[in-house]
């Protein structure tokens, strides 16, 4: 891909910031929900951090990769927070990085179990295939998003086989419904503010039906957080901060005033609920 963004287009933001837009998802989002189950399971060990790396490795893989597939879609939509666009990286070197990230998270997950590398393997293939022009899941918006996000109805059942052998609960059950509707959500509201892309949910579906989708699932996630409060008064805050950022978030949307830098700071609320959660089990 020898595509060259025009000299009057280039913006170089500190490079800080640009690794942080990167690494903000994996972070945010993988972390916080690998150390939200092990806070909630009291398993909060060595090996849960090898599988947070071998996780968090492989999801970069997927964003990496997508910056290099929908570089003219980021340069349409003025993504000047994204490092290609930025002109840090061309696409060449965001594709290289990705596959090395690729291999560095299967590596780690060799180390914890088969079921884990497999899962690993799986999310992999989901998300190469969400961003790949031969497949392209991302085209079907909310049910690409679902599939790839059927990644996080496995993983804490197979944490839990890491941890516990085969020993099924039904907390852990309601912990897999959270992880994937949340990701679900977060990928679909995403949506509004690309709208420059040649399809998403929001282009493909119309404003109301998409914003009517993200509310589904936002809804959703927000029942099973409470189903995992532990009758704790710190975690109902936990609960209505993430619920706050929510409702702040889908009014916005679903009244057409929402813009990219509102849509941030929102969803750094939404990033930041499972290391609170995380923080009130474990202090």
């Amino acid at each position: 891909m020898n595509i060259t963004v025009p000299s009057h287009r280039i913006y170089k933001p500190n490079l800080i910031y640009l690794i942080y837009k990167r690494l903000r998802p994996a972070f945010g989002f993988l972390i916080g929900s690998i150390l939200m189950y092990g806070a909630y399971t009291g398993n909060v060990t060595s090996m849960l951090l090898v599988v947070c790396f071998g996780f968090v490795c492989i999801h970069l893989f997927g964003d990496c990769y997508n910056d290099c597939q929908d570089f003219e879609e980021d340069l349409k939509n003025e993504r000047t927070d994204k490092m290609t666009i930025s002109g840090m990286l061309s696409a060449k070197d965001m594709r290289n990085l990705s596959f090395l990230l690729l291999i560095l998270g299967l590596i780690a997950l060799g180390f914890t179990n088969l079921l884990l590398l497999a899962l690993g393997c799986y999310y992999a293939i989901l998300l190469w295939a969400y961003s790949t022009p031969l497949i392209r899941l991302k085209k079907y918006n909310v049910f690409g998003y679902a599939i790839v996000g059927s990644t996080f109805l496995f993983l804490p059942l197979f944490l839990n086989f890491l941890f516990h052998g085969i020993y099924l609960i039904e907390d852990t059950i309601v912990f897999s419904i959270f992880c994937f509707t949340q990701y679900t959500y977060i990928l679909c509201q995403k949506d509004s503010t690309d709208i420059k892309d040649e399809t998403n949910l929001f282009l493909a579906r119309g404003w109301k039906k998409a914003s009517l989708i993200c509310i589904l699932s936002a809804s959703l996630a927000v029942i099973f957080l409470l189903k995992l409060i532990l009758f704790c008064p710190l975690l109902l805050l936990v609960w209505i901060f993430n619920l706050i950022s929510k409702v702040l978030n889908l009014s916005a949307i679903y009244n057409k005033k929402i813009c990219r830098d509102l849509r941030g700071k929102l969803i750094t609320m939404e990033f930041l609920t499972p290391y609170l959660y995380f923080l009130v089990i474990t202090l």
